[in-house]
């Protein structure tokens, strides 16, 4: 029996592509959080300063949430792939 549906070879290969950006996501948040809490110290206003912190703390959060979800895509693609290995024998 050959592959059913797929090439789990691929599959796999396409799995580390995905969990690689999910770790280019958390390497991200590292950078734009530094440099908004950069710009939020240099502001000079502590409204404007306040307002940048706040930026960072959302901006975090949507990549944190980002990064969640497109490593938790590879696991299923990971996964995926090794069913499709066992169900064709191999």
């Amino acid at each position: 029996m050959g592959n059913v549906g797929g090439d789990p070879a691929s599959m796999s290969g396409g799995a580390l592509t995905i969990h690689q950006a999910a770790a280019n996501f958390k390497a991200t948040h590292h950078d734009v959080s530094a440099g908004v809490h950069a710009a939020a110290a240099a502001a000079g206003a502590d409204n404007v300063a306040a307002s940048a912190r706040r930026l960072a703390a959302a901006l975090g959060a949507v990549l944190d949430d980002t990064a969640v979800q497109v490593d938790l895509t590879s696991r299923l693609a990971a996964n995926a792939a090794e069913d499709l290995r066992r169900a064709g024998g191999r």
